[in-house]
């Protein structure tokens, strides 16, 4: 958020499908789950409220 107040990062913020936000973090940390034995199970329901993000901006910002 520092970086956002700041104006380092800025954000555009519209409607987006929640799914595929959490599709995008899966295959974003794929790889160490992975290693660890780890394994995702997602059950969404068909319709999905879209929420207020930036879809284009990646993990970790």
């Amino acid at each position: 958020m520092s970086q956002v107040e700041s104006g380092n990062i800025q954000l555009s913020i519209l409607p987006a499908d929640p799914g595929e936000i959490i599709k995008y973090a899966i295959q974003a940390t794929q790889t160490q789950a992975e290693q660890h034995h780890i394994k995702f199970s997602i059950d969404l329901p068909e319709t999905i409220p879209k929420v207020l993000a930036d879809s284009e901006k990646p993990l970790g910002y």
